[in-house]
């Protein structure tokens, strides 16, 4: 009886270690595929981000705003900033959160808890040289702390150095949809602890994060993507570890400001949320929700 008992006991921990292992196996996230790099100018660059074009895209088809993908899930969508229909919200205004949902419609919508989202200004004439790309209204300082990596524009948080990224499907602008991959090029990063892009799932739960690597005056780019069917619900961006309108560079009290701003984001087709009939909902609307509780 006693080798009997023995045996159950065995039985049940082998039972349990199993379930638990089943558990962990379950719940555990296969490791993305991490393109990233950094480069003092485009040229230096531009092999690991077509690398990560073609990550995300299937071979590297693009789809352009509007348009839907040629079969679901297959290809990629860029921000590069430079739409003319942003020029009445360049710096010093803001630009609309849903601009590249609503307007120029890449399904990606924008949030942060600052001010608001800037882009720079543009050269309808083509002048490269002009200060004011580079968020020179802001601050002269930026006229040689950024360079564009692809012309003209660049963009930035203002009031905070936190954003996140969703995903909508750019045909369908209300209905919630997932990624495989994202990736964005930076400008500027002198820390290497200043600036992060985190991953989150449907579930909220935080599936990837990794700094991203610093070049002073230079182009960092960090992107990843998942091949084993893991979807990204949200990204959070954090770009430097001060705000856009700060001091770049070691400030009275000794301390190393970063100010970091952006080029083009990258991303693969969004798909529709599993098992989502969401409806994407204003700020307006989801204010009302919460008055009427």
């Amino acid at each position: 009886m006693k080798k009997l008992n023995q045996s159950l006991s065995s039985t049940r921990e082998f039972g349990l270690a199993a379930a638990a292992g089943l558990l962990l196996a379950a719940t555990a996230v296969a490791q993305p595929l991490v393109r990233s790099g950094t480069s003092a100018d485009q040229a230096g660059l531009v092999s690991v981000v077509n690398q990560f074009r073609i990550d995300v895209s299937s071979g590297g088809i693009f789809n352009p705003p509007g348009t839907p993908a040629p079969s679901p899930g297959i290809g990629r969508r860029e921000i590069n900033w430079d739409a003319p229909a942003l020029d009445v919200f360049a710096s010093p205004g803001f630009m609309p959160n849903d601009f590249f949902n609503s307007v120029s419609k890449r399904g990606a919508l924008f949030s942060t808890p600052g001010t608001g989202l800037a882009v720079s200004q543009r050269s309808a004439a083509g002048n490269l040289a002009d200060p004011l790309l580079r968020f020179g209204d802001i601050s002269a300082q930026y006229n040689t702390e950024f360079a564009a990596f692809s012309q003209q524009r660049l963009f930035g948080i203002r009031g905070s150095t936190v954003m996140d990224t969703t995903f909508t499907i750019p045909t369908s602008p209300t209905e919630r949809a997932t990624v495989r991959g994202f990736g964005v090029v930076f400008c500027d990063v002198d820390l290497d602890s200043s600036t992060l892009l985190q991953f989150f799932n449907l579930s909220d739960e935080l599936i990837f994060s990794q700094n991203v690597d610093n070049l002073d005056r230079g182009f960092s780019f960090l992107g990843a993507s998942f091949t084993d069917g893991t979807q990204i619900a949200r990204v959070r961006i954090t770009a430097g570890n001060t705000v856009l309108g700060g001091r770049d560079g070691l400030s009275d009290l000794g301390f190393f400001q970063d100010v970091v701003v952006m080029d083009d984001f990258i991303y693969a087709e969004p798909i529709p949320a599993p098992g989502a009939a969401t409806v994407v909902l204003g700020i307006a609307a989801l204010a009302g929700l919460r008055r009427r509780r």
